[in-house]
């Protein structure tokens, strides 16, 4: 089991407040009998609660709040998971879908035991808003075009519940046929003749000119990335096998081996091993207050992160930390140091890092007391559509073949991984132009006609499917453009685990 018998519980607990509070975490710490130890004052915003004194000291399925009334509905199903990631000694990660008002609000949650001092099994819980991921966005914000979609401003307009599942399903760049059909698949039945009725309503609602101005102004109101309520059922579910590593790919031609298919197991980076926090500064450092509640969270944590100063020196990390800074961050110095003036204790402060190899990683960093405290997560998210296929069985799987002798040139993934999002022919040439990579939508479709040959397939949707198994997780590294920036007005952080 995973934890540090050493440790005091008051420690730990105290522990988690400053850094659950100083990350701007979603979290809570529970014991074995699911009683409330300690809550983030993030959590507290987030589900409306006016105190910590209504809720610790109980299970949450025991509280009276109107907001955790899904705890009590899905109090069996959560539970089961507790258990299996005490018996299997692992971080559990699921998908909780939580329907509020018209919309269903998703959290991707990972589930930690650690004993403690006496023997004392505790489950640190951190639940991470999900926004449904449009990770063209990612090139858009490097590149810093004006293209990606924004924080969902829900105040902005009063839509019905059908006019937002027809608005989010035309943001994903369905035909007014194929909302129809998707409709269909969800279980509402609507003709395309009413699909018409609703996007001529949101058009005025709007004041969109036409079909691709109601599309701008939705995107930039953050409709594209919440999920109506009414599409998937409530509850909590493991996705563990159902994660993918975004990352850019740079080696062409592109071959049938390079492609992740996007339902392996977990990564082993995101299971629970055992680790240590590493000193490198003087006994000064060991003493601080801050030194001590950092050993106390991430002692036996599987989470890279440290504490540096304003310099850019590293003082205490973890061990994953360690190996990942000797590979992947000799420039953390500088980076810690061109930002560290503009830190600011009041908001998160995360910056998005495509490195030259192609691998994508956040960074949050924020300050902790004196100190510069850095946490780094790898670009790992879960694959939406096969959660729909094999989670939530909305529609069959796909029966695709695609061939061992399978080239695929990089222009020829600039374009599928833009037809992947469904775009048209004329959108996919305008984008790529804008990137610096000038193209006519004929060659978009002479390239689109040779791949139909390549796979051997004949119509849009089964060389939809084929560009969803090459372009969802490998994004051209061709058209990312190698920085570190900070994310500003973006909800590009809350796609992934």
């Amino acid at each position: 089991m995973r934890g540090d018998t050493n440790l005091r519980i008051n420690d730990y607990l105290a522990a988690f407040k400053l850094i659950s509070d100083n990350l701007y975490s979603v979290a809570y710490v529970c014991d074995s009998n699911y009683t409330i130890l300690a809550v983030s004052q993030k959590f507290l915003d987030e589900f409306l609660i006016k105190s910590e004194k209504e809720v610790l000291g109980k299970p949450f399925y025991k509280c009276k709040v109107p907001s955790l009334e899904w705890y009590s509905k899905n109090h069996a199903v959560l539970e089961k998971q507790f258990q299996e990631a005490s018996r299997e000694n692992k971080v559990y990660i699921t998908l909780d879908i939580l329907d509020y008002e018209q919309i269903s609000k998703m959290y991707i949650v990972h589930k930690s035991p650690r004993i403690l001092c006496g023997g004392i099994t505790v489950f640190h819980v951190y639940l991470r808003p999900f926004g449904l991921p449009r990770l063209e966005d990612i090139i858009y914000y490097t590149h810093e075009l004006d293209l990606y979609s924004r924080p969902l401003n829900t105040v902005k307009y009063k839509l019905t519940p059908k006019q937002r599942m027809v608005l989010f399903l035309f943001l994903r760049n369905y035909s007014y046929s194929e909302i129809s059909g998707w409709m269909s698949a969800f279980g509402l039945q609507m003709s395309s003749a009413r699909v018409t009725e609703h996007l001529t309503t949101l058009k005025n609602i709007f004041g969109a000119k036409n079909s691709n101005d109601l599309r701008t102004l939705a995107i930039q109101y953050g409709y594209h990335s919440e999920m109506p309520a009414g599409f998937l059922p409530n509850g909590a579910y493991c996705i563990e096998n159902h994660l993918t590593e975004i990352k850019g790919q740079n080696d062409y031609p592109l071959l049938l081996s390079d492609i992740n298919i996007g339902y392996k197991y977990l990564p082993n980076e995101l299971i629970s091993l055992s680790s240590e926090v590493v000193i490198f500064d003087d006994q000064r450092l060991n003493e601080s207050l801050e030194s001590k509640l950092f050993q106390s969270f991430y002692t036996s944590s599987s989470e890279m992160a440290g504490l540096f100063n304003k310099d850019g020196k590293v003082l205490l990390v973890t061990i994953k930390m360690v190996n990942e800074l000797s590979r992947n961050f000799t420039n953390l110095q500088e980076i810690i140091i061109q930002n560290h003036p503009r830190l600011s204790g009041s908001e998160p402060n995360i910056f998005l890092d495509v490195q030259i190899s192609g691998k994508i990683y956040l960074l949050q960093m924020q300050l902790l007391g004196s100190y510069v405290h850095i946490q780094i997560r790898k670009y790992v998210m879960p694959t939406v559509h096969r959660l729909m296929i094999e989670v939530f069985n909305i529609f069959p799987m796909p029966k695709i073949s695609l061939p061992e002798h399978m080239r695929v040139t990089n222009r020829q993934h600039q374009v599928l991984f833009f037809y992947a999002r469904n775009y048209s022919y004329s959108k996919v040439a305008t984008i790529l132009t804008e990137l610096g990579y000038p193209i006519s939508p004929h060659t978009i479709n002479e390239h689109l006609e040779t791949l139909k040959t390549m796979f051997n397939v004949t119509n849009k949707s089964q060389l939809i499917d084929i560009a969803l198994v090459i372009g969802y997780a490998l994004i051209p590294h061709s058209i990312l453009k190698h920085q570190v920036c900070k994310l500003v007005n973006t909800d590009i952080h809350k796609w992934i685990c």
